[in-house]
């Protein structure tokens, strides 16, 4: 297997994200956030604490696709999975280590919410601090452009991503190595 870098994992998080996005809009809808889930750092805005919790849950679930397949689903799109450092397969704590470390920001902005409907001080103090975990996630993403492509959060873990699969689809239909090629065209 081929440890994979910063190029395919951020295609894989587009893909993610677009599936996200549509999610988020559907669960704001649902749940009375309207198109956008929006929120002060540490306090929903009035009348929006229902979506705002649902919209983390619902982000939460989403990602924790890495523990159980062990891929997200943009990762499955793309052949991709998180495996161990050493290139065996992951183990159940290696990958729910890594999703608590990768998502370390949305869990602590979960709290932030929940906190900050009660004591908004409080509240906002963990939205900042929700905020500094995600930036160290997202600069530590840079650190598979180094040559052992992990991101901080494979570090942590000891796992690392790796190809295991042509997309899905695709080759459409390998070349045989016997058949013959096409005859010359015809002379005029």
């Amino acid at each position: 297997m081929d440890r994979q870098g910063f190029g395919i994992r951020l295609v894989a998080l587009i893909l993610d994200a677009i599936a996200f996005v549509i999610l988020a809009v559907l669960v704001g809808i649902i749940f009375g956030g309207g198109a956008a889930i929006s929120y002060r750092i540490g306090a929903p805005v009035p009348g929006h604490l229902m979506a705002s919790l649902a919209g983390s849950l619902v982000g939460l679930a989403y990602w924790s696709t890495e523990i159980f397949r062990a891929a997200s689903p943009g990762k499955m799109i793309l052949g991709l999975k998180i495996g161990s450092e050493t290139g065996a397969p992951a183990t159940q704590n290696e990958l729910v280590t890594r999703w608590v470390v990768k998502n370390s920001g949305s869990l602590i902005g979960l709290l932030a919410i929940i906190v900050g409907a009660v004591v908004p001080f409080f509240g906002m103090l963990l939205g900042w601090i929700s905020a500094l975990a995600n930036l160290a996630i997202f600069v530590g993403c840079f650190l598979t452009l180094g040559q052992t492509r992990q991101a901080l959060h494979d570090i942590i873990a000891h796992t690392a991503v790796y190809k295991v699969a042509a997309p899905a689809g695709f080759p459409v239909m390998p070349a045989s190595p016997t058949m013959a090629p096409p005859p010359p065209p015809p002379a005029v």
